[in-house]
């Protein structure tokens, strides 16, 4: 992995500090700052700052970030480490000599280049770690965020397939209530195809978008109700409330319609006399509150997790995970209450 400009200048720029004040330091012990001490640390960082990046490049060789068992790799780097340290003060020491013409054989200390080793050994370790540290947090980052992207993109693509089979499954019950009308009366036939013809425009106008204002979704059931009142003979009536502010809400496209669905296919559907269906719209704070209210009740027999409202549970979570709240309960002796709550949002208007 080859180092980027950034690593170097950062490098080269914190090696430098270091070697500066470390150079200043012993100076002011000896209490004298000459010229020799500070090209002496300027030899040192023309040595570090590459030895340095010669750790980073073996760690990346060694693939250390990747691997989950790190003992063998610890004893390498010690040993790494160490013998730059000692390879760093021994060119140090030969600049010193044949160089700079200040130390001789004769006069070169082994306590010194003991403990000058184990300084240099010391900072060059710790760089190491420092290193190891960062790294380790850009590479759980990394993961987090590769992580965060795959899951945005299968709940893309499950979203998607939702909705595939949501679209056929309302179609086919448009066109078996159409088929049905055919041969009645040409006039409701040209009005449930305009009214179909609505529906389908909302169905791939919004197929790729994961929610949808009130206020469209709206248009979109009402268009359903029209056709499905065509075909109960005026045995349906709907009254729709909605809150004001409501209408720009946003929602999953197609989730009142198929609460709407359901109240038909297993409420109204199943009275000879037909029956009412309320829609309520409201908002607190932080919700948006929608209640669909069919005549009828749920019985045993009742299918709750028909493929419609099955589909619409699994959008929910996959939008919302845990504050969206669906719940399909009787209301009192004569009525059915679909009842659906999600974080109140709009959309941006950039």
């Amino acid at each position: 992995m080859k180092a980027s400009p950034l690593f170097w200048v950062v490098n080269a720029a914190g090696w430098f500090a270091f070697l500066l004040l470390s150079g200043l330091f012993f100076s002011s012990l000896s209490g004298q700052l000459t010229l020799n001490s500070l090209v002496i640390q300027l030899f040192a960082w023309c040595y570090y700052v590459p030895a340095s990046g010669l750790v980073r490049h073996l760690i990346h060789r060694w693939d250390w970030f990747r691997r989950k068992h790190h003992s063998r790799l610890i004893i390498q780097l010690i040993a790494t480490t160490f013998l730059l340290a000692l390879l760093g003060q021994f060119l140090v020491s030969l600049f010193m000599m044949y160089g700079l013409n200040i130390m001789t054989w004769q006069t070169y200390s082994m306590a010194v280049l003991f403990l000058t080793v184990a300084q240099n050994w010391i900072v060059l370790s710790l760089w190491t770690l420092l290193y190891l540290v960062i790294g380790h947090y850009r590479a759980n980052r990394h993961q987090q965020l590769r992580e965060i992207e795959l899951t945005s993109a299968l709940h893309k693509s499950e979203l998607l397939a939702l909705k595939a089979q949501l679209n056929p499954h309302f179609i086919f019950n448009c066109l078996n209530n159409m088929r049905a009308m055919t041969l009645e009366s040409a006039e409701t036939t040209r009005k449930m195809i305009t009214h179909l013809s609505e529906i389908l425009k909302y169905s791939f106008r919004f197929s790729e978008q994961a929610q949808v204002t009130v206020q469209e979704e709206l248009t979109h059931v009402r268009n359903y109700l029209a056709l499905e009142d065509i075909h109960f003979e005026q045995r349906l009536q709907y009254k729709i409330s909605v809150a004001d502010g409501a209408e720009t809400a946003q929602i999953p496209p197609m989730s009142i319609q198929l609460l709407v669905e359901n109240a038909i296919k297993h409420g109204i559907a199943k009275r000879p006399q037909g029956g009412h269906i309320e829609i309520n719209i409201d908002t607190d704070y932080q919700h948006l509150k929608i209640a669909v209210l069919n005549d009828g009740q749920l019985s045993d027999n009742t299918q709750e997790a028909g493929i419609g409202l099955d589909n619409l549970r699994q959008r929910l979570h996959l939008l919302y995970g845990e504050q969206a709240e669906f719940t399909l309960v009787n209301q009192g002796t004569s009525q059915v209450c679909a009842n659906l709550t999600v974080p109140l949002a709009y959309p941006d208007n950039d």
